[in-house]
């Protein structure tokens, strides 16, 4: 009863939730969650993000206080137009823009007004990176209701811009990058990029370019009465003319980025920066849009990281779906023995890691190797990842207090 009456008083704070990882261990010490209750109401006042976190006989009891929306992976998106000058251009041009994680969706009418309000839902192995940018490791986002928007929008021309950063130069299929229901689709096939468009005579493919090195690029692909244009940095790779696109048969369907529309055919890589026009980009209009994107990214630094061979002893349990709702996804805190440093710096003979051990409610089992089993991981500073700021972290393991607490990024 004290353990309910406490957890309904947590319930009742704005913004707040509350979860228990050993509801017995929680039922033996209410005086304890209602002392956290008390210190976590007054952090609330003082500030919109705080953890207190509670560690006894191995078992450990959050309070975590919140925005007052919290950010989920299907939380709500905002109309509003970056306020950033020189990128990505006039708002009545666009038709859907995406720029990062942090930044808003955004869709507009002919006119430059704001058209609806649309959602990126995450898919399996679809994460955020340190950059806001959008992490496919085998999953995929989707937007449901944007595929409409579009293909009313995109007529007699379009054009297509994103930040692409392949992770590798492997990929078969080809991978899908982006897609527009069944009407086309952007991919990756091994180290060339293709682009596949449903024309009178059927689907027709047409390769773009050569990428020389699995790294980032500036991309757009623009299309106006027949002729197909592509550009790479601002820099015409690709132009042929009698690309008949059938606009007149193109259905309705999801607007899906790192994937085909049932998950088929994914794409590993990050992407942000995603804008779709409707109207052609011309030459001029990609290096401009090239070089504003690039300014507007030219303070990020590398990443820290560190690569171990390092050997699993201790595990977090994987919550249930219950357990971290309104939550989608959740990190669990791992210990390891390191091994050898492989590349980096870490001195220590163990070193504490949060891994993805749920994801779109589904329980990550590749996340969470055997105990005692070897296994080589790249690691960065937790603190480094603030797009982590508001994920739900299970960590009731002795060292989760006292050590230095690394993200697990291993490929």
């Amino acid at each position: 009863e004290q353990m309910h009456a406490t957890e309904k008083q947590l319930k009742e704070l704005p913004g707040a939730r509350h979860s228990a990882v050993d509801e017995k261990f929680a039922a033996t010490n209410a005086p304890a969650l209602a002392t956290i209750r008390q210190t976590a109401a007054e952090l609330a006042r003082q500030t919109p993000s705080a953890r207190i976190q509670h560690l006894s006989d191995q078992v450990l009891v959050r309070c975590e206080i919140l925005p007052r929306t919290p950010v989920t992976r299907r939380g709500p998106a905002i109309i509003e137009m970056a306020k950033e000058a020189g990128w990505p251009g006039a708002r009545q041009d666009i038709v859907f823009m995406w720029e990062r994680k942090n930044k808003p969706v955004t869709a507009f009418e002919a006119d430059g007004t704001p058209f609806q309000a649309f959602t990126l839902d995450a898919h399996g192995l679809a994460l955020i990176d340190r950059n806001y940018a959008m992490a496919m490791k085998g999953g995929y986002f989707s937007a449901n209701k944007a595929s409409a928007h579009v293909v009313k929008s995109c007529r007699d021309e379009w054009s297509m811009e994103a930040y692409v950063a392949p992770e590798n130069l492997d990929a078969a299929g080809p991978a899908t990058i982006l897609a527009v229901g069944g009407n086309l689709a952007l991919g990756q096939e091994k180290n060339k990029l293709v682009l596949c468009v449903k024309t009178p005579s059927g689907d027709k493919a047409l390769e773009l370019c050569t990428l020389e090195r699995a790294e980032p690029f500036h991309l757009i692909v623009s299309y106006q009465s027949g002729k197909l244009r592509c550009y790479r940095n601002g820099k015409e790779v690709f132009n042929q003319a009698g690309v008949a696109v059938e606009f007149g048969r193109w259905t309705e369907g999801p607007l899906v980025l790192g994937a085909l529309s049932d998950g088929q055919c994914p794409w590993r890589g990050a992407l942000e920066g995603v804008v779709l026009y409707r109207r052609v980009l011309e030459p001029e209009d990609a290096t401009r849009n090239c070089a504003a994107y690039l300014e507007r990214i030219k303070d990020r630094k590398p990443p820290n990281r560190i690569e171990l061979q390092a050997k699993l002893v201790a595990a977090a349990p994987v919550p249930t779906a219950q357990q971290i709702a309104p939550y989608r996804n959740a990190l669990i805190g791992c210990d390891y023995e390191v091994e050898k440093v492989l590349s980096g710096t870490f001195e220590g003979s163990k070193i504490h890691v949060a891994v993805w051990g749920m994801l779109d409610e589904k329980p990550l089992e590749i996340s969470k190797p055997e105990l005692g089993k070897s296994r080589r991981i790249t690691v960065e500073l937790y603190t480094d990842n603030p797009q982590l700021q508001n994920e739900d972290l299970v960590d009731p393991l002795p060292d989760a207090l006292e050590a230095t607490l690394y993200y697990d990024v291993t490929p």
